[in-house]
């Protein structure tokens, strides 16, 4: 899996193009797939692991992952 792949799936989901639980898993595993031990990676990677669609108390809703995948599309783009 690719980079572009990653950088796609998730300009996908902060477009709100595709939101699913199985693009955040997507992402996930990608993101996990680079290997690094960036904190923000790792963070990120908890994140979409928590997320359900409109949140919960204790899960992520579409917008906090949003706000988050925009930090992690600057930090891909600075790398």
């Amino acid at each position: 899996m690719s980079r572009e792949e990653l950088i796609y799936s998730v300009e996908k989901f902060i477009d709100q193009n595709d939101i699913s639980i199985k693009n955040a898993q997507r992402i996930e595993v990608l993101l996990d797939d680079l290997n690094s031990e960036e904190e923000i990676i790792e963070n990120m990677i908890l994140i979409l692991a928590s997320y359900v669609s409109g949140g919960s108390e204790y899960l992520y809703d579409e917008d906090e992952v949003i706000s988050e995948l925009k930090k992690i599309l600057i930090f891909l783009n600075d790398v």
